[in-house]
């Protein structure tokens, strides 16, 4: 099968034509060829955004990381709120994922 020959010779070309058909300007970003995922992405992917493109660049040239005050996060700690709600019988515990028959 032809198809099966062009996605074994080129998974990523196969995708990205594939893909294609349903939304346009797909694109593939190797992230393992670039060591600024952020600034690769922006430069890349989004060609009106010169100055996006040019601070992104700039700031990982300082080594910077995540400016922490521009947007702060917390850890939520889902599973910790998932057992205590469990514990406390606030939550049904006979509920699967698995299909039924």
């Amino acid at each position: 099968n032809d198809e099966i020959r062009n996605f074994t010779r080129d998974p990523f070309g196969y995708l990205k034509t594939e893909y294609s058909k349903m939304f346009p300007n797909v694109s593939i970003l190797n992230l393992h060829a670039v060591d600024n995922l952020v600034s690769a992405f922006i430069c890349q992917n989004a060609p009106g955004a010169k100055r996006a493109c040019a601070a992104s660049r700039k700031k990982g040239q300082n080594n910077d990381t995540a400016d922490e005050s521009r947007n702060p996060s917390i850890p939520l700690h889902y599973d910790y709120i998932a057992l205590a709600a469990h514990n406390n019988k606030l939550v049904r515990s006979n509920i699967s994922m698995r299909k039924k028959k």
